[in-house]
């Protein structure tokens, strides 16, 4: 999370330069003021395209088919009130079945049953097993608050989070079928 904070800090810090410059100089205000939207504008693009570059998990949603790499489980940090969340390593699948896009991080909110249901894919992936996931026949289930809500937004479900979480399930990639060879005459 620092990182953010970085280059939020050299956005500004290079903005109140451009400003100073604007400031001292003799062009005209139309310019400036162009000049100001221009690189606002260039930041809101950056700032939507470093997540990219950087690797940082996306907000998007996962796809409906995909392949699963690798998972890592992060529960909530009580100490620095850091939500939980589960992150998936996965490759978009195709019509076909076959990956057919670069490795994406995608995070959901941790919940228990999410975390059970990952933990168990983790597992099998640490065993040696190829898997792919998609989206259940029941793709949204409603968590359902509980009786007791914990205090302070801890817990499962978070003050104003969507309490409507996409239910997956892992299937075993079959090894794939190759022709048999034949041993050359010699």
């Amino acid at each position: 999370m620092t990182e953010h904070y970085v280059i939020g800090l050299c956005y500004i810090l290079i903005t109140v330069l451009l400003l100073i410059c604007l400031k001292t100089s003799s062009i005209p205000m139309r310019l400036k003021i162009g000049l100001v939207v221009l690189m606002s504008s260039f930041y809101i693009v950056t700032w939507n395209q470093v997540g990219e570059i950087k690797g940082w998990s996306t907000f998007s949603p996962l796809p409906e088919s995909f392949r699963v790499i690798w998972i890592h489980i992060q529960e909530d940090n009580k100490t620095t009130g850091e939500a939980g969340k589960i992150y998936y390593w996965i490759r978009s699948l195709d019509e076909v079945g076959l990956p057919n896009k670069p490795p994406r991080v995608h995070h959901i909110p941790w919940n228990l049953d999410a975390a059970e249901l990952a933990a168990s894919a983790k597992t099998r992936l640490e065993a040696g097993e190829v898997l792919n996931g998609r989206l259940s026949n029941n793709a949204l289930v409603r968590q359902e608050a509980a009786s007791e809500q914990p205090k302070n937004g801890e817990g499962p479900l978070r003050a104003g989070e969507d309490q409507k979480q996409p239910q997956f399930e892992f299937i075993a990639v079959a090894p794939p079928s190759l022709p048999t060879k034949t041993i050359p005459i010699q």
